[in-house]
């Protein structure tokens, strides 16, 4: 019991790829990367690891050899795909130790349900590790960057750009998705 309420796990976050064919869907796949990545991340019993290198889009990655070479005791990664004509997400936990999967699940990805889908990922990753969480280990697996899905999406739009060719015209699109975001949540 001491283990589960003590023990530091070491997650890789891997680059949830699309699958789509819709490059208009690539936002999404690494807005919702960073996104888990920051979720995780303010969980203290988390070390929390993303590969420094983004794959090619055609190039099949090994997700057990990155999650050892983070020394990454498990991984997560996930597909965007289209499913009965409705986006899903596609997610995965992987036990670098033995390669077995400890979990994996579809969720809806459009962009009213983005913040609850983090929170559900969240939740079901803590429990396959078998991780209790108590007291304010709780309350910040509920934090988020903002509550309002629209402010969200805006700013997911002006990462994805700023992560582009960094020329003018993305710059300033990316900081007019930004604006409109902070409008929405000036908090954010």
């Amino acid at each position: 019991v001491y283990q589960r309420v003590t023990r530091t796990y070491t997650l890789a976050i891997l680059p949830i790829t699309n699958a789509t064919q819709d490059p208009n869907q690539d936002y999404l796949s690494q807005a919702l990367t960073r996104n888990l990545y920051d979720k995780f991340s303010y969980l203290p019993r988390f070390d929390v690891r993303m590969p420094s290198v983004r794959p090619n889009k055609d190039e099949k990655l090994d997700f057990l050899g990155v999650g050892r070479d983070l020394r990454a005791d498990a991984v997560l990664t996930g597909e965007l795909v289209v499913r009965d004509g409705t986006l899903q997400l596609h997610v995965r936990l992987l036990e670098t130790s033995n390669g077995s999967q400890t979990w994996e699940q579809n969720f809806a990805a459009d962009s009213t349900s983005l913040l609850i889908l983090q929170d559900e990922i969240a939740k079901e990753v803590t429990s396959k590790l078998g991780l209790w969480l108590i007291g304010d280990d709780r309350a910040l697996l509920a934090k988020r960057q903002t509550n309002n899905p629209e402010a969200l999406n805006y700013y997911m739009q002006g990462n994805r750009l700023l992560s582009l060719k960094r020329d003018r015209e993305n710059i300033r699109k990316a900081i007019d998705y930004f604006e409109r975001a902070t409008d929405l949540d000036p908090s954010f």
